[in-house]
């Protein structure tokens, strides 16, 4: 704090002179003098931070793709768009299969995640709103699944990645107790291209 506190601004600082948090702040810049201390102050650690960082999908650009192509009727692009931010047609395909999260049980729609087996980017415009191509499920059972850590055999049995930290397992309680239930045959397709493709085996 010695080398920070000088660059503190005078209002809306993110942090007070001490170095303890301001409460009452939940959002405030940083001034380019206290980013350029904090920066050599980290040594080296900016930069393996965003080197480790994975890319998240960027859903925006998915739907300019869509609403840019001239080939897709305006009603279909606005299906396909619904679809891809999780809403809309897609979203009420799958919910007519998949009535609860395949891990946690967790059968609150407001609390769940309609999810493509087969990856929207992978996909083609049938199989972005085909309710087969999907999963409801709990928020950080889709990150895992989302990401290949998870997986299901057909008939609903879950696989784990060897590359899954077993900290994560740990810290997640991330156990399969629900019964499995056996994927439908239109589901069985998709999960062969997910476990072929997506899944991280190794």
């Amino acid at each position: 704090m010695d080398l920070i506190g000088p660059t503190l601004p005078e209002k809306f600082s993110p942090l007070q002179a001490n170095g303890n948090g301001l409460q009452g702040v939940y959002l405030a810049p940083v001034p380019y003098d206290m980013g350029a201390v904090t920066y050599r102050l980290l040594a080296g650690q900016a930069e393996e931070i965003a080197q480790s960082t994975v890319p998240e999908p960027n859903p925006m650009r998915d739907v300019q793709r869509v609403l840019s192509d001239p080939s897709v009727q305006v009603t279909v692009q606005q299906q396909l768009v619904n679809a891809r931010i999780g809403q809309g047609l897609f979203r009420s395909r799958v919910e007519l299969i998949e009535p609860y999260c395949r891990i946690t049980g967790v059968t609150d729609r407001r609390f769940l995640r309609a999810s493509h087996i087969k990856p929207w980017v992978d996909s083609d415009n049938r199989e972005r709103l085909d309710g087969h191509n999907g999963l409801l499920l709990s928020p950080h059972v889709d990150h895992l699944f989302d990401k290949g850590f998870i997986s299901f055999v057909n008939d609903g049995t879950l696989i784990v990645s060897q590359s899954l930290p077993k900290s994560v397992i740990s810290a997640w309680k991330f156990r399969h107790e629900v019964m499995p239930k056996p994927l439908l045959p239109g589901q069985q397709v998709y999960m062969d291209y997910h476990r072929s493709r997506v899944f991280l085996a190794a």
